[in-house]
């Protein structure tokens, strides 16, 4: 019985999992989506709240009523905006239904938008639950991320700027030699792009159920 090795075109294909993502270009779109995504949510947050609390306030005159609809209306544009990132950096395509043509008229517009769940959806979303989530995801990015190029350039901070702090200090005297550390900064390295995977596929899942109809 012959054995037929494998041909070259097919064992190249074969990646290592844990090592592909680096060379994966969804990664960064992920990573730049992530990075952000939290200052826009401050932008989205700060408009949508004020809307809300001013339109509150003035709710006893005619005044309210229509700041609440303007902020209705707002909180649709930052939804067509995320929808739009969502398809380009998380690699989400989120299906808008399209309307047919209804009678102009200020009361039919009102009861489109009223009586849309994606309205509804999109007020609890830009309100309640995007800024505490993108807040939440680019902090630990940002710690992951940080803790790679601390690791990176130890060599470089720690014995030319004389840059040290307790968990450099700590891992220098563990292993003995700072110039271990870059070794270990590249395991870390796999590890965060794995990790903003992970929380890039928390904000596709996510915004799919807030930003579709």
């Amino acid at each position: 019985m012959r054995f037929t090795p494998e041909p070259k075109t097919q064992m190249a294909k074969k990646k290592i999992p844990f090592f592909s993502i680096i060379g994966e270009k969804q990664t960064y779109l992920n990573l730049v989506y992530i990075l952000f995504a939290f200052p826009l949510s401050i932008f989205y947050f700060s408009l949508s709240i004020t809307g809300f609390f001013l339109s509150l306030g003035l709710l006893v005159i005619v005044a309210g009523f229509f700041i609440f609809i303007g902020t209705l209306i707002m909180m649709q544009g930052f939804r067509w905006l995320d929808i739009q990132l969502t398809k380009v950096f998380l690699g989400k395509t989120i299906t808008i239904n399209k309307y047919e043509i209804q009678e102009p008229g200020f009361s039919n517009f009102l009861k489109r938008l009223i009586g849309t769940g994606s309205t509804w959806k999109s007020f609890i979303f830009y309100l309640l639950i995007k800024f505490p989530m993108d807040t939440i995801i680019w902090s630990v990015t940002i710690a992951f991320v940080g803790v790679t190029l601390d690791l990176l350039l130890a060599p470089i901070l720690y014995n030319e700027f004389w840059y040290h702090d307790d968990f450099t200090d700590y891992l220098v005297r563990f292993f003995g030699d700072v110039y271990v550390l870059p070794f270990l900064g590249i395991i870390w390295g796999m590890i965060s792009l794995h990790v903003i995977r992970g929380l890039a596929w928390v904000c596709r899942g996510i915004n799919e159920v807030f930003l579709s109809e």
